[in-house]
């Protein structure tokens, strides 16, 4: 910069700010705080609408909704809701006002159409012609409404069609309520109106207009009365009047259609325009105000044919909501169907409206704005430049030269706060009172604020406007809302004044904080404090304030994340109690535990061999006791003290001492010398502890915000405390066994040094490690106890080359070796014992590796396995079972396995041929061979043989005891899995053996029909025993009694299974003896009954029955004579029948007797009955013997009963 420039710039430097903007932009004249529709005065408006600034955006909006109204009413469109949101002061209500007084014809502001200055306001010729063939063509009713008002007059909130109702109502001169506006339409339609407000003027001497209006409760007792009086069908006395609720007589669909057609009445207009203020806020706060609005939009498409619409304000969109209506969120999005047309005014367009409006530079102060932002543009975009913020409004438009002159004394990023700060203090307010953000604007540049001694119109070039300014002009705002802030700050303001930094940096915290989304950090405090657009940075100052705050007793001011903020004024009661807090020594030693736990997380490791993790447990040693912290089951253990420099060599030399005491042969003890005090920060950390575990109880944000900052207070004082505890370690000593080394000899950082220190004790500590230096597979053992054929067992699972090249297991390796001396000198040890005698020093093998190691001794007969109580020798799935995972290795024992022990060679020789006679199966004479084909075949023979016993027991057979001993033979052999079927079935007297062969035997038998016969036997003997000793079944029985005994014989040899021939020749015998004596029965029972059945017809009495009688008598004896009757059966069959024929017989003759005893009908004359044929054609009419003769006696006798009835008999010979 030249001189004559500097000169230049010197002599403008004096300039105040209030000079610099148009000279029509007087920024001292009345502006409103916001745009309502209760302003409607024609000066107002005029006023109003002559500073009216229509952007590019509004234009659009304007734009849309116009012709979205053309077209919806040419067409008759059910597109009748229009939704305008925008941020609270942004200027939707101003859009709604005037777009609504727009369209009403003929209105006009001081003789001038109030279309016209809007027009010319909106300066475009396309949406004026709109705006005017909308007027003209389709003239609608625009009825306006302010909900923000109708919500203030009244406690309760009704729903919005009974605002509209109201509203309606007093424009058509009647009552606002409900009740009396309907008693006035009544009156009028009925034509007794005038009569009515007569009456009440006589008899009150009241004006109605006026009272109904200003006096309502009044006007509703007058009404009350006259109403009785006028419609005492209706309202029997005034109490009927006042209890009558004329809402609950009509549906909304019904209310609509009046509304409606009240305003059609009193305009004369078939088209409708609601205009409703501040709808999103109102409902917003009850869900039943939500779905009103939802069917009253409904009710207003169907009703009204795409003649009547509805115009909503919100500061929401259809996507937002009020924080203190969150549940109602969904609800209010549902509305998003019924306001199709959407109108968005957007913050960004607050800018250019404030330029416009207030903010607009004179021509002759620009360049001084540019040579000012030349000369510290740079420097003012880096100073205020904020942080964290990237995602956020609040950086949406960077600094630049015509930002800066345009916007000049504020910045972007305070339009963007202010914007914010209103719309959050307008949801929790509602807005009541507020200022628009233009208002906001003017009052920070014209009013004389606390925090300077002049306006800051009336400073000079270059001073910025800041957030206390922001602070100072809504303070009044913020105070409704929260109290606590601004009382935070007033106490900040008593101890150091008003335009004192510490009150201004407090107002700037607190106005910020009001914004959940903005990083509130130090810096960010100072950005927004920038005082002048040279200045340099100021963050340092700013730090040193909000740090000296922070210490201020009664101060509530908190750092927490980063972020900071004023507390309630409960926080002070709880630094009391917090003050009050007593750390006992336990709560001490949790907090060394703690960070002696976070110090050692995780845990010292180092690797052995470089198959081995070794892992070290930590405890604490704190005045001679010790407290296990981490892993405290590992092998190798570190003890740590804490010692100050002058106990520091005494520790050392008696730790020195202790460990070399056999108990602490793997202990290894760090001293660390602590040079700091750091009791106090100790006691800090249990009382900021203490103090954050009372959050529960607690709903308050603004406390559990205190009392985490509290939490994260102690973790930076642990923090603090563990460096100096790790810097004391640093300066310690590792003691191991007598022998004491500085902590930095094994590394330059204190991890690395621990790591090393545990790698050099584990190889003492675990030096048999070596034998068995890795850790094998979970699996391998299971594997190598199923590998078929060891010769080819791969590499991959011959660890250790325990396998030889012929299959068999090379015992002599250190490892077995050291297993077998443990295994003997326990004699028999559990599983789990035997793991972990391995797992820990020296030996440090895993479980796994372990459990590998016995299964090949095992495989090589080396020692033998106890699995629930029995004996385990040779593979089997109970070993495989067993040793295949650790759960299954724990539950057994292992033992050795001796010589003596061990079956035979003459033993297994004989088992196996044993076995090929009983299974049929040839295998090599080896014990594990011999026993897999036993649990392959044995577990079939205990199934197949399991019913043998029984069935013996049913045929009363002998060899039941040694079926049950075969049964327990089998168990008792796969028990062992087969471990002892060599020496079972290679003793030279088996009775295994010999007891598998005889039921193979029996079973053979029963197979072929054996079974069958014995049963068939038993059946015949039984049922000819029970035959009669008389008479033939006796002489049956005594034919039959020598094959009898010959089945008794049978049936009590144990060879029994031989002797089947000769048990089906005896029972053949005597089923054919059967068949003989049953014929024989036959035809001696048959002569009897036909014996009987002549006496019967011979008798005298014969001849005295008629012959229906004789009819009934022959029948029942019908059948008597026995047929078709074979063997046993049949024996027994004739027998039972010859009880029933006898009983018939008998029953026979009584029935005769009876019909005989009977008293004779007397002797019909004769001729009087039928004629009765009878034939004895059959009869030769020579007789040559006496029975031929009686067989013609009978037959003629047969025909005394015809006699008996009157009819005569014609014999045909």
């Amino acid at each position: 910069m030249g001189i004559i420039d500097q000169n230049i710039f010197r002599e403008k430097i004096m300039t105040k700010i209030k000079e610099i903007f148009g000279s029509d932009k007087n920024i001292y004249r009345s502006i409103e705080k916001v745009v309502t529709f209760g302003n409607a005065s024609e000066i107002n408006l005029k006023n109003e609408v002559s500073e009216y600034v229509v952007t590019e955006k509004l234009k659009d909006n304007f734009d849309k909704i116009l012709d979205a109204l053309h077209d919806g009413m040419e067409d008759g469109s059910s597109e009748i809701g229009i939704w305008v949101s925008g941020f609270y002061g942004s200027g939707k209500s101003s859009f709604a006002k005037y777009l609504a007084y727009g369209l009403q014809k003929d209105f006009t502001v001081d003789g001038q159409l109030f279309l016209d200055r809007l027009s010319n306001r909106i300066n475009s010729g396309p949406t004026t012609q709109v705006f005017k063939k909308i007027v003209s063509s389709y003239d609608p009713a625009v009825i306006l409404l302010d909900c923000a008002t109708e919500q203030i007059k009244g406690g309760a909130l009704p729903p919005i069609l009974e605002l509209l109702i109201a509203k309606v109502n007093q424009v058509a001169g009647y009552s606002t309520d409900s009740q009396l506006a309907n008693l006035e339409q009544m009156l009028q339609k009925d034509g007794k109106l005038d009569a009515f407000v007569s009456k009440i003027k006589k008899e009150h001497d009241k004006d109605w207009d006026d009272i109904k209006i200003n006096d309502q409760l009044r006007a509703k007792g007058i009404a009350s009365n006259l109403a009785s009086e006028l419609y005492p069908e209706i309202w029997k006395d005034s109490r009927a009047f006042k209890t009558t609720r004329v809402d609950d007589m009509r549906t909304d669909k019904q209310k609509i259609e009046e509304l409606l057609a009240t305003v059609r009445q009193i305009t004369g207009k078939e088209n409708i325009i609601f205009v409703v203020d501040e709808v999103g806020q109102y409902i917003s706060a009850k869900d039943s105000l939500i779905l009103s609005m939802q069917g009253t939009l409904e009710n207003l498409k169907d009703i009204g044919g795409g003649k009547a619409w509805l115009l909503a304000t919100a500061q929401q969109t259809l996507t937002e909501d009020n924080p203190n209506a969150r549940l109602n969120s969904d609800k209010l999005y549902k509305l998003n169907a019924r306001f199709p047309i959407k109108a968005e005014i957007e913050a960004s367009d607050i800018k250019e409206i404030c330029t416009q409006r207030i903010l607009g530079k004179s021509s002759s102060y620009s360049d001084e704005l540019k040579a000012l932002y030349k000369a510290h543009g740079e420097k003012l975009r880096h100073y205020t430049k904020l942080e964290k913020c990237e995602r956020t409004m609040y950086v949406k438009d960077e600094l630049d030269e015509k930002l800066f002159i345009n916007l000049y004394p504020f910045l972007p990023q305070h339009f963007e706060i202010i914007i914010s700060l209103l719309g959050r203090l307008a949801k929790i307010t509602g807005g009541v009172g507020l200022r628009s953000a233009i208002k906001v604007i003017q009052d920070v540049l014209t009013e004389q604020l606390p925090s300077e001694n002049e306006a800051l119109a009336e400073a000079e070039l270059g001073k910025l406007a800041t957030t206390y300014h922001i602070y100072d002009v809504l303070k009044a705002d913020i105070r409704k809302s929260y109290s606590h802030i601004v009382g935070a700050v007033d106490k900040i303001v008593a101890l150091h004044g008003d335009n004192s930094d510490q009150a201004k940096v407090s107002k700037s915290i607190a106005v910020i904080q009001l914004l959940d989304d903005f990083h509130l950090s130090t810096k960010n405090v100072a950005v927004l404090m920038h005082p002048q657009a040279s200045s340099d940075s100021i963050v340092d100052d700013v730090t040193a304030i909000v740090e000296e705050l922070k210490n201020t007793p009664g101060c509530t001011l908190n750092e927490i994340d980063g972020e900071l903020r004023f507390m309630t004024d409960a926080i002070i009661n709880i630094e009391i109690e917090k003050n009050k807090i007593v750390p006992t020594s336990g709560d001490i030693r949790k907090v060394y535990e703690d960070i002696i736990k976070d110090i050692f997380s995780p845990v010292p490791q180092a690797r052995l061999l470089n198959t081995k993790t070794v892992r070290t447990g930590v405890s604490l040693n704190q005045e001679g006791k010790v407290f296990r912290l981490l892993e405290s089951n590992e092998e190798i253990q570190l003890e740590v003290l804490l010692s100050n420099p002058s106990e520091y060599q005494k520790t050392v030399e008696e730790l020195t001492k202790s460990s070399t005491d056999k108990t602490a042969s793997s202990r290894i003890y760090l001293t660390g010398k602590i040079e700091k005090d750091i009791a106090n920060d100790i006691i800090e950390i249990v009382k900021n502890e203490g103090i954050y575990n009372t959050r529960n109880r607690y709903d308050d944000k603004e406390i559990n915000d205190y009392l985490n900052s509290q939490d994260q207070e102690a973790k930076r004082l642990k923090d603090q405390v563990r460096r100096i505890v790790i810097q004391g370690f640093e300066k310690g000593e590792f003691v191991f066994r007598g022998a004491n080394k500085p902590v930095v000899a094994y590394g330059s950082k204190f991890r690395e040094c621990a790591n090393g220190k545990l790698k050099e004790v584990a190889e003492l500590v675990l030096d048999k490690y070596q034998q068995a230096p890795i850790s094998v597979p979970g699996s391998d053992a299971e594997k190598l106890l199923n590998f078929p054929d060891l010769k080819s067992l791969p590499p991959a699972l011959n660890h250790f080359d325990l396998i030889k090249g012929d299959g068999g297991v090379e015992l002599d390796k250190e490892a077995l070796k050291s297993l077998r001396e443990f295994i003997i000198k326990e004699d028999q040890v559990e599983g789990r014992k035997l793991l972990e005698h391995f797992d820990a020093a020296p030996y440090g093998w895993s479980k796994d590796t372990t459990r590998f190691l016995i299964s090949a001794m095992f495989i090589a007969s080396d020692v033998k396995l106890r699995i629930s109580g029995d004996d385990i020798k040779v593979k089997g799935p109970k070993a495989i079972e067993a040793l295949k995972n650790v759960n299954g290795f724990n539950k057994i024992g292992i033992s050795a396995y001796q010589a003596n022990e061990k079956p035979s060679m003459e033993m297994l020789a004989l088992s196996i041929k044993r076995l090929a006679q009983l299974t049929g199966e040839s295998v090599a004479p080896l014990q594990d061979k011999i026993a897999e084909v036993v649990r392959r075949h044995f577990p079939e023979f205990q199934t197949k043989y399991s019913s043998i016993k029984t069935r013996l027991e049913y045929l009363k057979l002998p060899g039941q005891e040694k079926a049950q001993e075969v049964q327990d033979g089998i168990a008792e052999v796969l028990k062992g899995e087969g471990s002892d079927a060599a020496f079972r079935l290679g003793k030279p007297d088996s009775d295994l053996f010999d007891n598998l062969i005889w039921i193979a035997n029996v079973y053979k038998g029963f197979e072929q029909g054996m079974e069958s016969a014995f049963k068939e036997a038993n059946v015949l003997k039984e049922s000819i025993d029970a035959l009669p000793d008389s008479g033939i079944p006796k002489e049956l029985k005594e034919n039959t009694a020598a094959d009898f005994n010959t089945v008794e014989d049978i049936t009590n040899d144990n060879e029994f299974v031989d002797r089947t021939a000769d048990l089906k020749d005896a029972i053949s015998n005597i089923k054919t003896l059967c068949s003989d004596y049953c014929q024989k029965l036959l035809t001696s029972e048959n002569e009897k009954i036909e014996a009987e059945i002549n006496q019967i017809k011979g008798s005298k009495d014969w001849s005295k029955l008629t012959s229906d009688q004789q009819a009934e008598i022959a029948e029942r004896k019908k059948n008597l004579l026995i047929e078709n009757k074979q063997g046993l059966d049949g024996v027994k069959d004739i027998l039972n029948l010859n009880y029933t024929i006898n009983n018939t017989l008998t029953a026979v003759r009584e029935q005769i007797s009876e019909y005989v005893k009977a008293k004779p009908t007397p002797t019909p004359k004769p001729g009087g009955g039928k004629k009765v044929a009878k034939d004895l054609s059959k009869f030769s009419k020579t007789i040559a013997s006496e029975q031929e003769l009686d067989s013609l006696i009978s037959e003629l006798d047969s025909t005394r009963g015809e006699l008996n009835a009157g009819n005569e008999i014609e014999i045909n010979w």
